[in-house]
């Protein structure tokens, strides 16, 4: 099944060109999904890939609400939270609420940086960028989801990821 939608809204930038479709979590979730920020490549694997079971990758579980993915982040060494992992979303996002906690204005529209994000202590970044953004109109499309922000590329750029929906992990290779 498929939903109609305006394609064009989702890109601002002309040069970029609008896309024909998307790929959802339909569709997904019935692969092994390799996103390579460094590399700029995506691999949808049908079978178990080769390096699962070897130790060259950082395990992270995650959580599913509807077709959110949700893990555990640290901001700033002290603050631990749930987030959607998003490896679509080009930029990572903070709750008003979060932002407060920080000590940032909730009501800054600027976008702002975190000195550092982290799901383990081998998966980090330091100085990611983030929008403070209001997330409540999303929440109420997935019952029961709670999170207090969006992890997308401005974490998410420098790693490469399998994301296995069957066993709800992602693996962060070394």
């Amino acid at each position: 099944s498929a939903v109609a939608v305006d394609i064009g809204a989702l890109s601002k930038q002309p040069e970029s060109g609008h896309p024909d479709g998307l790929i959802g979590h339909d569709i997904l979730r019935r692969f092994y999904v390799t996103v390579d920020y460094p590399s700029q490549r995506m691999e949808l694997h049908a079978s178990e890939p080769d390096f699962i079971g070897e130790e060259s990758y950082e395990e992270i579980p995650f959580e599913m609400r509807g077709h959110l993915i949700i893990v555990n982040v640290t901001v700033n060494d002290d603050i631990t939270v749930p987030m959607v992992f998003d490896y679509c979303a080009s930029l990572s996002t903070i709750s008003p609420w979060l932002a407060g906690q920080i000590g940032y204005d909730p009501d800054e529209d600027l976008r702002q940086t975190l000195s550092s994000v982290s799901l383990t202590d081998e998966v980090f970044s330091e100085n990611v960028q983030v929008a403070i953004t209001d997330h409540s109109s999303l929440q109420g499309t997935v019952p029961g989801a709670r999170f207090e922000g969006i992890l997308g590329a401005s974490f998410l750029y420098r790693f490469k990821m399998t994301v296995d929906y069957k066993r709800q992990k992602i693996y962060v290779h070394k």
